[in-house]
């Protein structure tokens, strides 16, 4: 006579393939999502050049963006736009401090162009002074400034509101020679798709799925002529936007 247990079994032999069966489909996605890929071929052709790539200087023992007090040399300034140019014909800036106001006229001498960054953050009265002089610099050298970036990525960081960034961005407006953008992820500019009324043209940050590299588009919206397309490349002394 089958007893209760006997019953059951075919029930357990069941369940039992059917959990195999799904950590079998799960380790077959699994492997397939981690499947090594190849890359695209990072070389540059010979006279092929990017088109702009962010400039941070930090690349010496010591120096950082956080200290206050670092001034950034005009002969390291010079070494590393020297080096730039030889493949690319931009650079592109987050601020005018710690001796990055003195990027413009090097860019001149080694004939690059400069989309120049100005800081915004949690600090009013900084980014007051910030604003004045990114507007000062871009109006003394408007053969050299392709466009003035008032800040970059701040509501994604939240260190400031979408109405304060349009008070900054059209006192920039009103007084720049240069065109005016705004910088930030696809996703903040959708949720606050009215600042696009506000810039020249939108920059905005985009990564590929990896996230190993990054790049700014800089001609999805423009209310004046359009703007080059900018991207960001991974090369010392440059740095991704």
């Amino acid at each position: 006579m089958p007893t209760l247990h006997d019953d059951r079994k075919p029930l357990w032999l069941a369940l039992l393939l059917c959990h195999l069966a799904l950590l079998a489909g799960l380790l077959a996605w699994a492997g397939w999502q981690t499947r090594p890929v190849d890359m695209h071929d990072l070389r540059l052709a010979d006279g092929e050049k990017l088109k702009c790539v962010s400039y941070a200087p930090y690349h010496r023992p010591g120096q950082t963006p956080f200290d206050p007090d670092l001034r950034i040399s005009r002969e390291q300034i010079h070494a590393d736009l020297g080096a730039l140019a030889k493949i690319t014909d931009c650079v592109r800036l987050y601020s005018v401090n710690q001796g990055l106001e003195q990027v413009p006229e090097v860019a001149r001498e080694v004939g690059i162009q400069v989309l120049l960054g100005a800081w915004i953050g949690y600090d009013r009265d900084m980014n007051a002074a910030e604003l004045d002089r990114a507007i000062g610099l871009a109006n003394a050298n408007t053969d050299v400034v392709r466009a003035l970036i008032v800040g970059n990525e701040v509501l994604l960081r939240r260190e400031r509101s979408e109405d304060e960034m349009r008070a900054l961005i059209r006192e920039a407006r009103a007084r720049a020679k240069v065109p005016v953008t705004y910088a930030d992820v696809w996703e903040f500019w959708t949720r606050h798709d009215s600042l696009a009324q506000e810039v020249d043209f939108v920059t905005v940050h985009t990564s590929c799925p990896s996230g190993r590299t990054s790049r700014s588009t800089s001609q999805m919206r423009s209310n004046t002529s359009p703007q080059p397309a900018g991207t960001s490349a991974n090369t010392s002394p440059a740095s991704t936007s």
